[in-house]
C-alpha cells in the first residue's frame, strides 16, 4: 500500500470516528455494540495486515542480512585462501633455494674431493719417486730417474 493510499485510509477512518462520535448520542445500545464489533474486526484485520507486512519485510531484511553475512564470510575465505597460496608459494621458493644451495654445496664437495684425489695422487707419485731415488742411492747407482718432480718441489 502506497503512502498516499494509507493517508486516504487514515482520513476515512478519522471521518468514520468523527461520524461515530456524533452518532453515538442518537444510536441505541444495539447499534453501538454492532459498531464496536465492526471496529474490533477492522482492528484485527489491520493488525493482521500489519503483521504480514512486518513479517514480509522481516523476511526480506533477514534475507539481505544473511546475504551480507555470506558475502563477508566469502570475502574472508578468499583472503584466507590468498594468504595460504602466498605462504605455499613462499614455501616452494624457499624449498627451491634450499635445493639449489644443497646442489651447489654437493658440487663444491665433489670438486674438493677431485682436487684432494689429485693431490693424493701427486703425493703418492712423489713418494714413489723419493723411494726410487733412495733405493738407487743405497745401491750406489743413480738409477733411472722418472720424469716426476721430487716431493720437495713446488708442493
Amino acid at each position: 500500500m502506497a503512502l498516499s493510499d494509507a493517508l486516504i485510509n487514515l482520513g476515512k477512518q478519522a471521518k468514520d470516528l468523527e461520524d461515530s462520535a456524533a452518532g453515538t448520542r442518537q444510536e441505541n445500545e444495539a447499534k453501538l455494540k454492532a459498531r464496536a464489533d465492526e471496529l474490533r474486526t477492522s482492528i484485527a484485520e489491520a493488525k493482521s495486515n500489519m503483521d504480514a507486512k512486518v513479517e514480509d519485510r522481516s523476511a526480506e531484511i533477514s534475507g539481505r542480512w544473511k546475504q551480507m553475512q555470506e558475502s563477508v564470510a566469502d570475502g574472508f575465505d578468499s583472503l584466507r585462501k590468498n594468504i595460504e597460496a602466498r605462504r605455499a608459494d613462499r614455501a616452494v621458493a624457499r624449498a627451491e633455494r634450499s635445493a639449489e644451495n644443497a646442489e651447489f654445496d654437493a658440487e663444491a664437495a665433489v670438486n674438493f674431493a677431485v682436487f684432494a684425489l689429485q693431490e693424493a695422487e701427486y703425493y703418492v707419485l712423489a713418494a714413489a719417486v723419493a723411494r726410487a731415488e733412495s733405493d738407487a742411492a743405497e745401491a750406489g747407482s743413480p738409477g733411472p730417474r722418472p720424469n716426476l718432480p721430487s716431493a720437495a718441489a713446488d708442493h
